[in-house]
């Protein structure tokens, strides 16, 4: 794992791409290099923190040159089957290591290879014959890749921190952009909420021919593809398929020239990862679990009974409230622009606990989106059933006449909209903004930026159900810029690699095609993965509600964060920002206070944005 950064510009150099490539040494503390060729005015730079995994030798530190010379790498990630590529190709190497892999398939192939593919990355190439730049981000954005380009300059990392700091003069914030972060809690691919600074899709490739100008960004690879005509009905033969793909994929991953452990939280996507690992590991697998002194959804005792089951080697560490908040800024910063941490705050304690031992964790980002493990999905059903959605204005009205301000809030969800219901059923249970009320209480410029520009496109291949079209949204969106967005800043702000063999190529290209009613059987969600953990650990040790870690934010914003919501949601802070009407906010504030407590979100979102822009300044 690694972090990588560059240009094609005017004006810049090899102190430049220094400065961009350093500013992410907590990416890669154990090696750096650095490309620098110019062609007439422009410098072309590419750089490089390594992050030893896979071999641990100077030989294949990056950047990287094809075997041919032609070609020049930097990359970020692991590829999983790269001794399967290696094999298949017959290729001669040098190195132990996937980076080679990548780039001699390259070499060869050219943007087919990239397709074969089996892992997480974002990688960036260089055609010193041709003077053409290649980026490619992997199919499930599980790697960042973030990029500037004005017309005239190209600057890209695998942060946006890494292009401000040679970025002269710096970006005009993207107002519209905000629309989306106040919708959904974080700013979706492609944008960013800075003009001009863009992320790759996941999936996408971004060509840029130097001597002709000619810049274009084109997918290469596209989930949809995978959508089969026909779903798999047999409960059965999905258990059986499902769990020898997974194994597989664990396999796959646990390749490590490093210490390796698990994320264990006791819940079904965890528990299973660790049991699947014993089963493929030769040695003892570690995993490791973060309790919370004062919340009451502690995870701890639960991860315990499985690790003492499953026998692993297994670490504990509990936080308090003070030690999460704590690192508030810190985490803040990781992320470079608005975003909504909640499970951002477990994710960088224990990110920073498992480091004290591995140096790579397997976590279960995917297994939600796949195998329906959210509320959302439930909602998604009840909406499109009858007779909810003939009389689901009538059951709206009858609900917000309710006395009890919870059921009011939960009225919305009724209020079907004319299309986007998937972000609609999100957002509402999320308790962010509606996009009704950042017409009615935000500036113009955000409702009418935003929004429209986030085409998300369903399969052809079969209509899929109002279920599946929910499990798409959260695997286009909420999982790519909130999920993985979440892990890969929290592990990697101290040097460890995250792998979520959930999102494996052949695992989502079968489970994608499961029926959804085997998957949330009679509204019991991750059905398959439960019937396949039953085999593995006892149903009495697994069976508890689904809760995750969520802060106790309602809590904090009374108590720790409220000199900071003071200080933020303040009448000279909205009206120096002029983002948001003061008149909503002080009502909002005031329900909160007066026991409107679901509101929480709402007032934390604002808190961020207000806190992040004045910090800007």
């Amino acid at each position: 794992m690694c972090g990588i950064s560059g240009f094609v510009a005017p004006q810049l150099g090899l102190e430049d791409l220094q400065s961009a490539t350093r500013i992410l040494q907590h990416r890669g503390p154990d090696a750096e290099g650095y490309f620098m060729e110019s062609l007439g005015h422009l410098q072309i730079g590419l750089g490089h923190r390594r992050l030893s995994i896979i071999d641990l030798s100077e030989s294949a530190n990056q950047p990287f040159y094809s075997s041919d010379g032609r070609y020049v790498m930097v990359y970020n990630g692991e590829i999983y089957n790269f001794r399967e590529l290696r094999k298949k190709y017959q290729i001669r190497t040098k190195t132990k290591s996937d980076t080679e892999i990548i780039i001699e398939l390259f070499a060869r192939h050219g943007l087919s290879a990239i397709r074969e593919l089996n892992g997480m990355f974002a990688l960036v190439i260089f055609d010193q014959q041709e003077k053409i730049i290649y980026a490619f981000r992997d199919r499930f954005g599980v790697k960042p890749l973030f990029y500037y380009w004005d017309g005239s300059s190209f600057i890209f990392g695998s942060e946006i921190k890494s292009i401000l700091r040679i970025l002269r003069p710096g970006p005009e914030i993207n107002v519209g952009a905000l629309g989306y972060y106040l919708n959904f809690g974080f700013i979706p691919a492609p944008f960013s909420i800075y003009k001009n600074i863009f992320k790759l899709q996941p999936g996408f490739t971004l060509k840029y021919e130097i001597k002709e100008r000619n810049f274009s960004c084109f997918p290469y690879v596209r989930l949809s593809e995978f959508v089969a005509e026909k779903t798999e009905e047999n409960p059965e033969t999905a258990v059986r398929n499902v769990e020898f793909l997974l194994l597989k994929s664990v396999e796959r991953q646990i390749i490590s020239d490093v210490p390796l452990g698990i994320f264990l939280s006791g819940g079904t996507d965890s528990s299973l990862l660790a049991a699947i690992a014993r089963e493929v590991s030769t040695e003892k697998v570690k995993t490791f679990t973060l309790g919370f002194s004062d919340s009451l959804y502690d995870e701890m005792p639960y991860a315990r009974r499985i690790a003492e089951y499953l026998e692993t080697d297994h670490h504990e560490m509990v936080v308090s409230d003070h030690e999460l908040l704590r690192n508030l800024d810190a985490i803040l910063q990781s992320y470079d622009e608005p975003y909504i941490i909640s499970a951002g705050f477990s994710a960088f304690a224990l990110s920073e606990f498992c480091r004290r031992h591995v140096t790579v964790a397997l976590s279960g980002e995917g297994a939600d989106e796949l195998f329906l493990g959210y509320g959302f999905y439930s909602w998604a059903r009840r909406l499109n059933a009858f007779p909810v959605r003939p009389f689901a204005r009538m059951i709206y009205r009858v609900l917000s006449l309710s006395p009890q301000s919870y059921i009011r809030y939960k009225a919305g969800l009724f209020k079907l909209p004319e299309d986007s219901l998937e972000s609609h059923i999100f957002t509402h249970e999320q308790y962010y903004f509606s996009k009704d009320e950042i017409a009615e209480n935000f500036a113009p410029e955000i409702s009418e930026s935003g929004f429209g520009h986030l085409a998300l496109e369903f399969p052809s291949n079969r209509p899929l159900d109002p279920v599946e079209k929910q499990s798409w949204f959260d695997l286009n969106t909420y999982l790519v810029d909130d999920l993985l967005t979440k892990i890969d800043r929290a592990s990697m702000a101290y040097s460890l690699e995250a792998r979520v063999p959930y999102l494996d190529n052949d695992l989502f290209a079968y489970a994608v095609n499961i029926s959804s009613r085997l998957r949330m059987k009679d509204d019991q969600a991750k059905y398959i993965l439960k019937k396949i953990l039953e085999k593995y650990i006892p149903k009495e040790l697994t069976e508890r509600p689904k809760w995750g870690f969520a802060p106790p934010l309602k809590k904090w914003l009374k108590k720790e964060l409220k000199p900071m919501t003071e200080q933020y949601l303040s009448k000279k802070m909205i009206e120096q920002y002029s983002i948001v009407h003061y008149d909503f906010v002080k009502s909002l504030k005031n329900k909160f206070h007066s026991g409107q407590e679901h509101l929480f979100n709402k007032i934390w979102l604002l808190v961020l944005l207000h806190k992040w822009l004045s910090e800007k300044n």
